[in-house]
């Protein structure tokens, strides 16, 4: 049996869930796989900086004023834009999946917090319209996984580096696409690339296309050049749902960033790829 070093999912704060670092100890293969079909549900937070108030009206009025828009974000992100006042560059999609006509949820909710130093942003699906950071958004049937759709955060970056994607100890080294080198256990595939790294979890049967159309997906979108990135990690995870978590750092190093999206990798990765800073 094939032994792994112990992990755990590490956005900064992105659901009104996110997950704590333990890179310490050793699992099998099995408990990786469960690590990973169990992410969405772990409630403790993965980043040290407390979520401070909002400053006072006066201020924040000053600050609004500041706040000048240059560009339209997606539809969903429209009813904060103007709330979203920090130090740090606010990056925001310009496009996100719309909700398919089928599904009985046909609303976006909003959960928010900003402040100086950090922000979050994550969007539910609902069956009517919420106001942001509405108390029913945190009650179900809206708090459910299933309506949890992603999100995004950012933050000044801390000297605790968030991993989100390892090397598997025991993984035999692989040709990806026939040019890539890699490593691969029977679980998960790993590489790396420009400052990249990257890790496909999922089953032995799905873990090798899904890898095919992560790779496909950076070529589409051009390796998320226009996140204009130092650093940055992806894991996709397709245990029990497929989700895509991609976590960066600024081109000065500066500043964190993350983004989850519970859907297609190729959605993710156009979603993504939309990423602007939102204000001057």
């Amino acid at each position: 049996m094939v032994k792994l070093n112990k992990w755990k999912l590490t956005p900064i704060v992105i659901f009104m869930v996110a997950v704590a670092i333990n890179t310490s100890g050793c699992s099998t293969v099995a408990s990786k796989t469960q690590q990973a079909s169990n992410e969405t549900n772990s409630s403790s937070h993965g980043h040290t900086n407390t979520i401070e108030q909002n400053p006072s009206k006066q201020n924040k009025n000053e600050a609004l004023s500041k706040n000048v828009i240059t560009v339209k974000p997606a539809t969903p992100f429209m009813p904060i834009v103007r709330e979203l006042v920090s130090n740090i560059p606010i990056i925001i999609p310009r496009y996100w999946t719309p909700i398919p006509s089928s599904s009985s949820n046909k609303y976006y909710g909003v959960q928010f917090k900003v402040n100086k130093h950090s922000y979050y942003i994550s969007l539910i699906t609902t069956s009517k319209q919420f106001p942001p950071n509405d108390p029913q958004l945190s009650m179900p049937p809206n708090s459910s996984e299933a309506n949890q759709w992603g999100g995004i955060s950012g933050a000044k970056a801390s000297n605790s580096k968030n991993i989100i994607v390892e090397r598997p100890k025991d993984a035999k080294p692989v040709k990806i696409g026939g040019t890539i080198l890699g490593w691969k256990d029977p679980v998960s595939v790993y590489w790396e690339s420009n400052g990249w790294k990257y890790e496909v979890i999922g089953s032995s049967n799905h873990v090798m296309d899904d890898t095919m159309k992560l790779i496909n997906s950076l070529n589409i979108n051009h390796q998320l050049k226009k996140l204009n990135a130092k650093s940055g990690q992806i894991l996709i995870s397709n245990a029990n749902s497929l989700s895509t978590f991609i976590n960066w750092y600024s081109s000065d190093g500066q500043y964190e960033y993350s983004f989850q999206y519970k859907g297609s990798i190729e959605e993710a990765l156009k979603i993504a790829n939309s990423c602007i800073v939102l204000s001057d």
